[in-house]
């Protein structure tokens, strides 16, 4: 009697292995295609917001230091006498022109108001305005370029045909989560780069580009609107012969 049941569940395990080996597996992920590199997104990174004209003191102050620590290691140039290139018209360069040279005075270097004979520290800004950008990958390579970012598809009637959803416009806003908690951020369409340079004749000493985001209605703080010009027009005739 025991051997006839040892024999059955013997058979009974036979029966389901054989039963395991021809289930089908799952269906491997189709290969997706592209005509151009597929965007990626680089790693998570935060970046200053400039809001108060303290956040201005804390840039000079940061020039300064620049500046202090380029000399410093360079003993021909350690005690150099220091000139600051006239500033732009824009409320932002005006008062960092005034900003860094009392920077400068506080880390107890050589100010002059007289660019001979001294090394030249000038400053430029450069205003980047992000318009409102799509993306037109297919949904599934576009969900695969990394989490954090709220893709809105456009308003589709159903059964649209699938090629429709091809055009994903990426939000303004950003998320960011984490240990069970999740916060969105609104993201400027506009940011600056301030460029700083201390030259000595025709060769730099010191330069410095940093990228800050800034308030969209205070651009104007930081550039100039330039006047819009047109190409000249020229009139033609046509005349039937």
């Amino acid at each position: 009697m025991y051997g006839k049941i040892k024999g059955l569940s013997i058979a009974f395990l036979l029966v389901w292995l054989i039963a395991g080996c021809n289930h089908p597996s799952p269906a491997s992920p189709q290969s997706l295609v592209s005509e151009a590199p597929v965007p990626k997104l680089p790693p998570l990174s935060t970046q200053e917001k400039i809001q108060a004209v303290a956040h201005w003191r804390l840039i000079a102050q940061h020039t300064a230091n620049l500046v202090k620590r380029d000399l410093a290691a360079n003993p021909s140039l350690r005690f150099s006498t220091l000139y600051v290139a006239p500033a732009g018209a824009t409320p932002f360069e005006k008062v960092f022109y005034n900003l860094l040279i009392t920077e400068l005075f506080e880390e107890g270097m050589a100010v002059s108001n007289d660019p001979r004979n001294a090394l030249i520290l000038g400053f430029d800004i450069e205003l980047v305005n992000h318009p409102r950008r799509v993306i037109g990958v297919d949904p599934a390579v576009y969900h695969a370029l990394g989490p954090g970012l709220i893709v809105r598809p456009g308003l589709l009637e159903p059964g649209a045909p699938r090629n429709l959803l091809k055009d994903y416009q990426v939000s303004r806003g950003t998320r960011l989560g984490g240990n069970g908690e999740d916060w969105e951020f609104t993201l400027p369409n506009n940011e600056i780069v301030i460029t700083t340079s201390l030259t000595q004749e025709d060769h730099y000493v010191m330069r410095n580009s940093s990228v800050y985001y800034i308030d969209d209605p205070e651009w104007w703080q930081y550039a100039r609107k330039e006047a819009l010009t047109h190409p000249s027009m020229t009139n033609y005739s046509i005349t039937d012969q």
